[in-house]
């Protein structure tokens, strides 16, 4: 299985070729070394391979994805996942820096299909500003480049773990105003009074400045 596939890369710097159809097919799982002299372009290939930089011409593919497209790929996995019953995505690990969609695009996207979705967002690039871009927009970590995988790993698992206490949190604002209800609605409680506190909840949980309760009559089933 082919895990990263570059075809025809073409790439100039300050009007100096560097490369001109290069094709690598590196398989999934595989490790690659890099090797030659300095000021021989290797730092160069990296970037390209890492998508940090923008070939002239060619493409780059990972694990059959073409990385120019892998933003656009992400909003339409977003998109579908929403539409489809019991596809949920838990978890979003994004890049700042993509060549198609900005990865804030991505990440407010998929906050808006699902608030309470994890997301671990990734760049090379590590200004405060874009920090603090990212936790507005939604992110629960927020990694620099270069990381090991065990810092991945952390990021991961403390994303998931506050998507987790978020959901605890929205299970039992919902909850609560049944608890509410349910403890009214105890033998012996008077049946206005319950309606009253019925209607109090509803309208709180609503925002609403008042509830209105209609009952059909039990003789005429007129309301």
């Amino acid at each position: 299985m082919t895990g990263l596939r570059a075809e025809g890369l073409s790439f100039a710097y300050a009007g100096k070729p560097l490369f001109a159809g290069f094709e690598l097919d590196i398989p999934a799982g595989d490790f690659l070394a890099v090797i030659g002299p300095n000021g021989a372009g290797k730092s160069t290939l990296l970037r390209l391979l890492a998508g940090l930089l923008a070939p002239d011409t060619g493409r780059l593919l990972i694990a059959g994805q073409d990385l120019r497209d892998t933003g656009r790929a992400a909003l339409a996995r977003l998109e579908a996942a929403a539409r489809a019953p019991g596809e949920g995505i838990h978890l979003l690990v994004v890049d700042v820096k993509m060549p198609d969609v900005d990865g804030l695009t991505v990440l407010r996207r998929g906050r808006e299909l699902d608030p309470l979705l994890a997301i671990v967002v990734i760049t090379g690039h590590g200004t405060l500003e874009n920090a603090v871009a990212a936790l507005n927009a939604g992110a629960h970590r927020f990694l620099l480049k270069p990381f090991d995988g065990q810092e991945l790993l952390q990021a991961v698992e403390g994303a998931l773990e506050q998507r987790r206490q978020e959901q605890e949190r929205a299970y039992l604002q919902v909850q609560l105003p049944i608890l509410e209800v349910s403890r009214a609605a105890m033998p012996g409680e008077d049946l206005e009074l319950l309606a009253g506190r019925l209607l109090e909840v509803v309208a709180r949980q609503m925002a609403a400045d008042r509830a209105v309760l209609l009952l059909p009559d039990g003789k005429t089933g007129a309301w």
